[in-house]
């Protein structure tokens, strides 16, 4: 089941999404679409051979009838003739962008540079960037913000991998935002203001082999703000604070100073790798490069520790610690310190401020899983076999492996149509198999599975819970309103009602977010990798509801 996952190569057909760092996009407002991006892609590549030519305007509002056009700025040029690649590049988030447009995208991003720093008010406003109730000055500094985030984003992206590139742009984006600070009065200190910045580009400084002060001193700024700061408090910076003492290891070494901080940063990072380090996916860029010398924390590692991150899938508790956060906040370790909820063991709250909150939505749910478990401990007293047999439903329903997780999003069509997850909900049914392995992700097989409207099936989950009629709904919707309520707005949550011989029937959920579903590749096959052995074969419910796997 875990090693076949990599081999699925169907990706997700989600549409980009436009995204505008400090600026709400118009209600409505809507991308090119893909194939007209990649018509002027291709004619990118020709306009490279053959050239411009002069693009020529007249401006409206010009002295004198007769006024011979000028001349358009390169730039300019370059926006005039491909403005739908223009539009697609400036607004997509970064993320959406197709791996075959990535490189023309990042020229285009380059050109708006220019064209935003190079080009004259009235152009600016005549081309239609500069809205005419816009002032200049804040327009163009927003517009200016989010080009320059864009394009070193992609620049640092670890496909792409060309900081010395990016660190230009870096240093003049953080030009521009010390300038911003101290026009608007703000005596705030730039990096705490703005750490994810200044992470950048001190990454870059240090991807670039710049083992001195200035690096030395950003890092440790960037990590006393992603550790200390209000900001750390409300935002997950948890890979900020990892790759910032990724990169403190390297610098101090390379520099020569302060050894016993150097091995403190050292052993951090190795701690935290050891146990998450198969989540972590850009982990070459920082600590294996080419043109670097040995890293310590590679050397730390050692090679077999490298050689066996690669091997497919993942272990039991590597699942828990990925899965491992905040149920009202959604933060994780080592951002903050979590526990557990004291009754039920299984949800996790990084403070008695967050459970306190949570607590109206836990409430059930937390006396359904604290009975659960009572119950399990009192029939292993009478009867063994079945005692055991329900201490493990309730560890495999709770355990975030594959079969809970993603193989569920691939039932739903999640990659297809992220609205199913409030509409749609996946039944399953059990077998207990406890010969087939002590890692209890195995030690149940997934016999059948269908996928249904909600609406159709709210009689067979009021039947299975034993609920009254009408209870189902409701039950549902707190369930929704409780993932809601964690600040899921950028996540897609997940139902399954799951059933089986001698187990309590169980209705979960859980909130995947959208980036994953988006980088996920999609696997039609799941009902075969759902299981170590042979697939979940359809499922046929009593009430005769029709399975909606296929139907969208």
């Amino acid at each position: 089941m875990l090693g076949r996952q990599q081999d699925i190569l169907r990706a997700a057909s989600f549409e980009p999404r436009a995204h505008l760092e400090g600026i709400d996009l118009p209600k409505g407002f809507t991308l090119p679409s893909l194939a007209a991006v990649r018509e002027e892609s291709q004619q990118l590549a020709e306009l490279k051979i053959t050239g411009l030519g002069d693009v020529l305007t007249y401006y409206r509002g010009s002295d004198g009838v007769g006024r011979p056009p000028k001349p358009l700025p390169e730039p300019l040029c370059w926006n005039t003739r491909l403005p739908k690649l223009f539009k697609f590049s400036y607004f997509t988030q970064c993320g959406d962008v197709p791996v075959d447009l990535l490189e023309d995208v990042i020229f285009i991003l380059k050109m708006f540079v220019r064209v935003l720093t190079e080009s004259t008010e009235q152009q600016l406003r005549e081309i239609g960037h500069y809205l005419p109730h816009q002032k200049a000055e804040v327009a163009g500094y927003f517009m200016l913000s989010n080009t320059r985030y864009k394009l070193i984003t992609h620049l640092m992206n670890a496909n792409i991998d060309r900081p010395e590139e990016a660190l230009p742009q870096l240093e003049a984006a953080a030009h521009e935002h010390l300038q911003r600070l101290r026009k608007t009065g703000s005596r705030d200190d730039p990096v705490r203001a703005n750490p994810l910045l200044y992470h950048i580009y001190a990454s870059a400084l240090t991807f670039t082999n710049q083992f001195n002060k200035k690096t030395k001193d950003m890092l440790e700024a960037v990590l006393k703000a992603a550790t200390q700061s209000a900001l750390s408090s409300n935002q997950d910076l948890t890979s900020t604070t990892l790759k910032t003492h990724i990169n403190l290891s390297l610098v101090l070494n390379q520099m020569k100073v302060e050894p016993n901080k150097q091995k403190e940063h050292t052993e951090w990072a190795v701690k935290w790798l050891r146990k998450n380090g198969k989540h972590m996916r850009d982990l070459d860029q920082h600590v294996r490069r080419r043109d670097q010398p040995p890293h310590p924390v590679y050397l730390a590692l050692g090679a077999g520790w490298f050689e066996n991150l690669v091997e497919p899938g993942t272990t039991l508790r590597e699942d828990e610690r990925s899965a491992k956060l905040c149920r009202s906040c959604g933060l994780s370790e080592p951002q903050v310190k979590l526990f557990r909820c004291s009754a039920c063991l299984h949800i996790y709250y990084c403070s008695k401020e967050c459970q306190k909150a949570n607590w109206k939505h836990h409430k059930e749910a937390c006396k359904e899983v604290a009975q659960s478990k009572a119950h399990a401990a009192q029939l292993k007293r009478t009867n063994p076999k079945d005692g055991q047999r329900a201490a493990d439903w309730i560890k495999w329903r709770d355990a975030p492996h594959f079969a809970n997780t993603y193989a569920l999003a691939h039932a739903l069509g999640l990659h297809r149509d992220p609205s199913r997850g409030r509409t749609h909900i996946v039944f399953r049914s059990l077998e207990y198999t406890p010969k087939a392995s002590k890692d209890i992700r195995y030690r149940f097989t997934v016999a059948h599975a269908g996928v249904y409207k909600l609406t159709d099936v709210y009689p067979d989950i009021e039947t299975m819970l034993r609920i009254n009629p009408g209870e189902g709904k409701e039950y549902v919707d707190g369930l929704l309103d409780e993932l809601d309520s964690m600040g899921n707005d950028d996540k897609v949550p997940i139902l399954d009602l799951t059933f089986g011989e001698g187990i309590d029937p169980w209705l979960g959920s859980i909130a995947i977010p959208v980036g994953a579903l988006r980088t996920l590749p999609h696997d039609p096959d799941w009902r075969r990798s759902i299981n170590s052995g042979g697939p979940a074969q359809p499922m046929s419910l009593i009430t005769g509801a029709k399975d909606a796997e296929n139907i969208f």
